[in-house]
């Protein structure tokens, strides 16, 4: 009756009451508080019946800790320096041997009768001959070292070939600039070396027997200053060496581990084989400004991805030192610096223009790459 009356007025109907949790005894909370005490795992509480037709709760997700950092050990870095160290002495050894080897085979061509005791004199004082042999040697040798180290680069590599366009003003612009620096480290040289008469008169020496910067050159000196020197040198030094020293300042592990490479990082390790560079040509002179060159040579290297730019730009600076004299006596004074400011300025903006600020954008909502591919 009570229910037809609340009907009657507009009310609802009462709802059923949840049914109250199931009293705990306290001599079960006395006996998990004790279990707890001594170090035991607490039991599991039994969850509360969920009414039918509600579906279960989710289970929590465990919690993920943080991967920890792979930190570069001290130990990697200075197993890359010696690697470094190993391609120097090396390459020091090549020399060494291989042109004692030279003499000998010369010494012992003029003893067969084969070559004449004049000529073996002449081929043993220019060097040449003795210089080539160490060169194909080097390339031979440092050739499977290089492409075993670029299996696994720290230089980021170009997913695609440059366009035609690129590539003929990246070589035109390298050509030139070849030319400048030429014509820029002969001034230095001239304004400074009188100041050193011992060191100029070693250097000069050094020079005329390597056939270098002389109006009366063979091919085959042309081909050992210009061709397989830049060809040799670059393989090594850029090549080897400075994959060693990326490995060495980023304390390279193996490909799964390293870091992306910073500009800071490269300035660093592209000194230690600019360093090494100097330190292979064997005198004052040319250590100096064999330095400063390889600092160039590997920022090329760095920038293009390809080792045959710098070998262009390598190439260049060797062959002006056979066209640098003989321009300078054709043309006065004035006109011969305008010609070559003018190949240094245009050389720098060729390349600057092949190789300026990257054109690739990453999409939208995306960081972009720290190193893009080439064009």
């Amino acid at each position: 009756m009570t229910q037809d009356l609340n009907n009657d007025l507009g009310g609802s109907a009462p709802t059923k009451e949840p049914p109250h949790p199931a009293p705990v005894s306290l001599a079960e909370v006395s006996a998990e508080e004790h279990a707890n005490s001594e170090g035991e795992a607490p039991r599991p509480t039994e969850e509360a019946p969920r009414p039918a037709g509600e579906p279960p709760l989710p289970a929590s997700a465990p919690l993920s800790l943080p991967a920890p950092v792979d930190q570069p050990q001290r130990s990697h870095r200075w197993r890359w320096v010696a690697s470094l160290a190993g391609v120097v002495a090396t390459d020091m050894m090549i020399q060494i041997v291989f042109s004692a080897v030279g003499m000998l085979l010369i010494e012992l061509a003029a003893q067969a009768g084969v070559l004449p005791q004049a000529q073996a004199a002449v081929l043993i004082d220019s060097l040449t001959p003795i210089v080539v042999l160490t060169q194909v040697v080097r390339i031979v040798a440092m050739w499977p070292w290089w492409r075993h180290v670029a299996r696994s680069t720290l230089v980021p590599c170009a997913e695609a070939l440059p366009p035609l366009r690129r590539r003929l003003g990246s070589v035109a612009g390298l050509a030139l600039l070849g030319v400048g620096l030429q014509f820029v480290l002969g001034v230095a040289l001239t304004l400074i070396l009188p100041l050193f008469p011992d060191v100029m008169d070693e250097y000069t020496e050094l020079m005329d027997s390597a056939g270098a910067g002389s109006s009366d050159f063979s091919l085959l000196s042309v081909l050992s200053v210009t061709v397989l020197a830049a060809v040799g040198e670059e393989i090594v030094c850029r090549g080897v060496m400075l994959e060693y020293a990326l490995r060495a300042v980023s304390g390279y592990r193996g490909p799964a581990s390293h870091a992306p490479i910073n500009d800071r990082m490269f300035w660093i390790a592209n000194a230690l084989q600019a360093a090494a560079f100097g330190l292979l040509h064997l005198n004052i002179v040319q250590s100096t400004y064999a330095f400063l060159l390889g600092l160039a040579m590997g920022w090329v290297y760095w920038k293009t991805r390809d080792l045959r730019y710098p070998m262009v730009l390598h190439l260049s600076i060797n062959a002006a030192s056979y066209i640098i004299e003989p321009i300078s006596a054709a043309l006065p004074d004035v006109a011969f610096i305008a010609l070559l400011l003018a190949c240094l300025i245009a050389g720098a903006k060729l390349f600057a223009m092949a190789w300026g600020a990257p054109r690739h954008h990453a999409p939208a909502g995306e960081e972009p790459s720290p190193n893009p591919p080439a064009d």
